[in-house]
């Protein structure tokens, strides 16, 4: 949403698709444009522009597409919306028009941009976006049935269905008709809303307000509200349904929380999963007791023994795997188009530009490094080569990993290149991965806010052990400095520093495995 200069304020149908998530933030907003009581927050996102670069490249090659398919072609720079409507015949193909409507409901003002309005046989239009996936599809289908409401109230023809094309330039369409409904709930809540706060009666306190929040890190204005709170979203892994019970029997901080016996937990929460209740007590607790320790060392507790003890042991061979990756990467030709679908390098999106392992024997680091996909398979084959010789000498060892990437790495591998299908299979096959993510969380409770390897490694890592390079986001950065680097050494330098880095996480992999065996002999 934004103010115009005549204090009006217009609406996007993203803020119905934040709303969906985080009706607070949407009504903070806008009371933040009317009021001016607060400033508008900001999230540092250091990947937003370089994938904000890759959707633009994505667009120019769809719109191309679209233009070379067109018997006629209607431009769209003016943000005057009747400069179009009037070419939009059913025979004439609309490029990224501007559509602006009131809605009828709502009775207020809607504007939203398109990629193109493709006609269709029965003198009518698809809508047309160009998305680099096909993540957050509820929150898209519901904006795409808002603006197909607005290409309608403009005296035009739509289809049901809305095209979405992929990186990889698949098409994938959204029946809109199921989103309708979801669509006119969304709308009338947030007139609702946008009425409470005309009229004063809107409580946007954030301890206090009735309307829901979300707690996603990567909502600007709940992360900026939870910063000064000690909220429940602060419990790790806290369910976002057992938060909303909670405050409604009054208990809306961590510590509060973390401080209840279980009698009173029972009380408070007689109908509720008591299971999970005590996880996120446990959990809450442990966080407090770590704050208050001001201890280096989060506090621990073991919350299911059965699942470390069929954790495997440590055996010669056992690999200790982690990836490094551009999601933004792509190698399209300039000027190409977008085709249904994109072969090879001309549809991918993405690099694995560093594959490391650290060989459980000997703690040694192996590393192979890509610049472009034609290195990445050489990496890739390589990597296949260590792995096979490393399995035949030790048919049963394992390859940990932390968390779900490397699993999903090395899926798109197999099938980008062609390579290493027969051993990948092979160690599925016989359960040869083991993901230490999903053993911690199913044994282990930690006093942190997180549970990422950098949350967690504390336990077992000395808290200099990292340095340079902080995190994943931080190493994509760096990998689009070194292709772009002028100077050589420069160059060399930050290659080396991804490299630290992904050594450093490898390591971390191993010790966490030794950590969770050592857990075991403990006497809680």
């Amino acid at each position: 949403m934004r103010l115009e200069p005549d204090d009006q304020v217009i609406w996007a149908p993203r803020d119905l698709g934040t709303w969906d998530r985080c009706p607070w933030a949407v009504v903070r907003h806008y009371a933040s444009l009317t009021t001016g009581l607060w400033p508008v927050p900001e999230l540092d996102e250091p990947l937003r522009d370089v994938m904000g670069h890759a959707l633009v490249d994505h667009r120019q090659r769809v719109l191309k597409t679209v233009r070379a398919h067109a018997s006629a072609v209607v431009e769209c720079e003016s943000h005057d919306t009747t400069e179009w409507t009037g070419h939009a015949d059913g025979s004439s193909t609309i490029i990224q028009p501007l559509i602006r409507w009131v809605d009828p409901d709502g009775g207020f003002t809607l504007e939203a941009r398109v990629d193109a309005l493709v006609p269709t046989s029965h003198s009518s239009y698809n809508i047309c976006l160009a998305r680099l996936g096909t993540s957050s599809m509820r929150r898209r289908s519901l904006e795409l049935a808002g603006i197909r409401q607005g290409v309608a109230s403009l005296g035009i023809a739509v289809e049901d269905t809305a095209v979405i094309v992929a990186a990889d330039c698949t098409k994938h369409s959204v029946e809109l008709d199921a989103w309708e409904e979801l669509w006119r709930e969304r709308v009338t809540a947030l007139a609702e809303g946008i009425e409470q706060v005309d009229s004063g009666e809107a409580d946007l306190a954030w301890s206090t307000t009735g309307f829901d929040q979300c707690g996603r890190e990567a909502c600007p204005w709940c992360q900026d509200a939870l910063a000064s709170h000690d909220d429940l979203f602060h419990v790790a892994r806290l369910r976002r349904s057992l938060r909303a019970e909670l405050r409604r029997r009054g208990v809306t901080d961590m510590t509060s929380f973390a401080e209840m016996s279980q009698d009173e937990l029972r009380k408070t929460l007689p109908d509720s999963d008591q299971d999970a209740i005590r996880r996120a007590h446990v959990q809450a607790t442990l966080q407090v007791l770590t704050t208050r320790s001001h201890s280096p060392v989060p506090a621990t507790e073991i919350i299911d023994a059965t699942r470390l003890d069929a954790l495997p042991e440590t055996q010669p061979g056992d690999i200790y795997l982690d990836f490094e990756a551009d999601p933004s990467y792509r190698q399209w030709p300039e000027g190409a188009t977008c085709e249904n679908p994109a072969s090879g390098p001309e549809g991918w999106l993405g690099i694995d530009y560093l594959i490391g392992v650290v060989d459980g024997d000997t703690g040694e680091y192996i590393h192979w490094w890509a610049d472009d996909y034609a290195t990445e398979r050489e990496a890739w084959a390589a990597c296949v080569d260590w792995m096979q010789a490393r399995f035949r000498n030790h048919p049963s060892a394992h390859i940990f990993h932390y968390a779900s990437y490397e699993r999903t790495a090395i899926n798109r591998l197999v099938t980008r290149h062609q390579v290493g299908s027969a051993l990948v299979a092979r160690l599925e096959d016989s359960g040869q991965f083991v993901d230490l993510y999903r053993e911690v969380m199913g044994s282990v409770a930690v006093g942190t806010a997180g549970y990422s390897l950098k949350d967690i490694e504390a336990l077992y890592l000395d808290g200099s052990a990292r340095g340079g390079i902080a995190q994943g986001a931080d190493s994509v950065l760096a990998f689009e400095d070194y292709l772009g680097a002028a100077d050589r050494d420069e160059a060399k330098t930050l290659r080396q520093a991804i490299i630290d880095y992904n050594a450093i996480d490898c390591r971390s992999t191993r010790q966490l495995h030794h950590w969770l065996l050592a857990q075991r002999d403990r006497d809680y």
